[in-house]
C-alpha cells in the first residue's frame, strides 16, 4: 500500500461525482414502501387454542365504537409526515375474525384508507377470514371491487373430530362452501392455514386434509404448529390432564410428510411454513417486512416495526378507543433495535424466507455476512439444514422443518433461549396414534 502524497484536489463529495448518470434520475422521487396492518380483534367464538388479542362476540358485528376509533387513529398516523413519504405496499386485514365486519363497515374503513395513505399502484391486499357463514357473497364481492388479491382461511383440519376437540368454529361443510364460493367469484389468490399437532390428530388425519387440499389446489397452503400458549383455553385442559398431545418427533414426522407430497405435487416451499403453487402468489405483506420494510399496525393490540423501532397497541380494547378518543397516539410499549439486531431480524427472516440473498445484506450492510456468520453457517450445512451456494443461502427439507430452530442460532446472547410461556410436548420419538 502507498499514499501519493501532494494535497491536490480538495474533497468534497463521495462517492466522486462522475458518477452520477441519468439513469437513476428515474428513480430519484421513488418512495420507499411500507406495509399496513389492521387489526380486528373480534370473533363469533374464541378458538381453544388461540392466543392472540381477541374477544368473543357471537353473531353481533364489530362495535361501532372500535370502527370509529380505528379510523381516527388512521387519520391521525396518515398525518405524520415520515408516513406520507411512503407508499403501501400491502394492506392486511387480520385479527381475530376480519369478516365480521359489515359490508358497510368494510367499505367505510377501505374508503378511509385509501383516501389516508399512498397507496402502490400493485398493492396487496388481504384479507384474513373464517370459513363460515359470515364470509358471504355480498362481502367477497365488495373486497373484489376494491381489488383484493390474497383471502386467507383459517381452515386447521378438515378433519369434524379434530376441527370440534380442538374448538374451532366451523366444521369442513362450511370451508368447502365458502371455499368454493371465492373461487366462482374469482379471488385471484387463496391461502388455506392448516395446524399440525392439533389433539386427536392422527397421521392419517393430517395426511387426509392434505389431499383434500391438493384436490382444491389453493394457490398458499400454510401449515402452523399448535402450540399450548399458556392465556389459551386449551392449555388450561391439558393441565387437568384432559388429553395427551403427540411429541414434538411425531409432529415434525407430520409436517415433514405434509410439506414433501405438497412439493411432490408441484408446491414450491416460499417460507419455513408456506408453500405456493407459483411464487408469484407469494404473500407480498409477509415478503416485504421480513425483507426489511416497514409495518405499520392500527388498532387494539397490533403490532408495528418501524424506523427500527418495534412497538405496539394498547393491548386492551377498552383503553385503545379510550386513547384515540382523548386524541393520543395509542401506543402502550416500544422497542428501538440497535444495529447488530437488526442485521440478526434480516438474517433470521432471510433464512425463513427459505433463501436468504447474501449479495442484498451485503450491500445492505456493507460487510460480507458469510464471514461474520461462518461459524453459524458451516454448522447448519454439516447437519444438513441448508445448502449454500454462490449466490444463496437455501433451507433445506429439513431446515423448512426446523426453521423456527436453527434461526436463533443468530439470536443474540441475551435473547438466546426466550420463548413465550408454553407447554412443553413429550420429547419421546413415536409413532402417531
Amino acid at each position: 500500500m502507498e499514499l501519493k502524497l501532494t494535497r491536490e484536489d480538495f474533497i468534497n463529495q463521495y462517492p466522486l461525482s462522475n458518477n452520477l448518470n441519468k439513469k437513476d434520475l428515474l428513480t430519484l422521487w421513488n418512495k420507499e414502501g411500507f406495509n399496513l396492518y389492521i387489526h380486528i380483534p373480534y370473533c363469533t367464538k374464541r378458538c381453544k387454542f388461540c392466543y392472540y388479542k381477541s374477544l368473543e362476540h357471537g353473531e353481533d358485528s364489530v362495535p361501532d365504537e372500535y370502527i370509529q376509533a380505528l379510523l381516527k387513529e388512521i387519520e391521525m398516523v396518515s398525518a405524520i409526515p415520515q408516513i406520507q413519504a411512503k407508499v403501501a405496499s400491502s394492506i392486511y386485514f387480520g385479527g381475530g375474525t376480519p369478516t365480521k365486519l359489515t359490508s358497510y363497515q368494510i367499505q367505510t374503513l377501505m374508503d378511509k384508507i385509501l383516501s389516508s395513505f399512498n397507496i402502490a399502484a400493485d398493492c396487496e391486499l388481504c384479507f384474513e377470514a373464517r370459513p363460515a357463514a359470515e364470509t358471504d357473497e355480498e362481502k367477497l364481492c365488495l373486497l373484489m371491487d376494491y381489488g383484493i388479491k390474497r383471502l386467507s382461511f383459517g381452515a386447521q383440519s378438515l378433519d369434524d373430530q379434530v376441527l370440534e376437540d380442538n374448538g374451532r368454529n366451523h366444521n369442513s361443510e362450511s370451508f368447502y362452501r365458502v371455499f368454493d364460493l371465492a373461487r366462482k367469484i374469482g379471488i385471484p389468490s387463496i391461502n388455506v392455514d392448516i395446524m399440525s399437532g392439533m389433539v386427536n390428530q392422527t397421521f392419517e388425519s393430517w395426511m387426509n386434509t392434505i389431499d383434500q387440499l391438493l384436490d382444491l389446489r389453493p394457490e398458499n397452503i400454510a401449515i402452523y404448529k399448535l402450540e399450548l400458549y399458556l392465556n389459551s383455553e386449551l392449555y388450561k385442559q391439558f393441565r387437568e390432564q384432559k388429553f395427551t398431545l403427540m411429541s414434538d418427533d411425531e409432529e415434525a414426522e407430520l409436517v415433514t410428510a405434509g410439506f414433501q407430497k405438497l412439493m411432490d405435487f408441484g408446491y414450491i416451499a416460499v417460507t419455513n411454513f408456506s408453500v405456493s403453487i407459483n411464487k408469484e402468489y407469494n404473500h407480498t405483506h409477509r415478503k416485504k417486512l421480513w425483507e426489511g420494510e416497514d409495518m405499520l399496525g392500527i388498532g387494539a393490540s397490533s403490532h408495528s416495526c418501524y424506523n427500527n423501532y418495534l412497538f405496539q397497541n394498547e393491548i386492551d380494547v377498552q383503553k385503545y378507543i379510550n386513547s384515540i378518543k382523548q386524541g393520543k397516539m395509542p401506543m402502550f410499549r416500544a422497542y428501538s433495535m440497535s444495529k447488530k439486531e437488526i442485521i440478526a431480524r434480516r438474517i433470521i427472516f432471510g433464512l425463513k424466507l427459505v433463501n436468504l440473498e447474501m449479495k442484498r445484506l451485503n450491500d445492505e450492510f456493507g460487510f460480507d455476512i458469510m464471514a461474520l456468520f461462518r461459524k453459524e453457517f458451516e454448522y447448519l450445512q454439516e447437519n444438513g439444514f441448508i445448502e449454500i451456494t454462490k449466490t444463496h443461502i437455501n433451507l433445506t427439507l429439513k431446515g423448512i422443518v426446523y426453521g423456527d430452530d436453527i434461526v436463533r442460532l443468530f439470536y443474540l446472547p441475551h435473547q438466546k433461549g426466550v420463548y413465550m410461556p408454553h407447554a412443553a410436548r413429550n420429547k419421546v420419538r413415536g409413532k402417531c396414534l
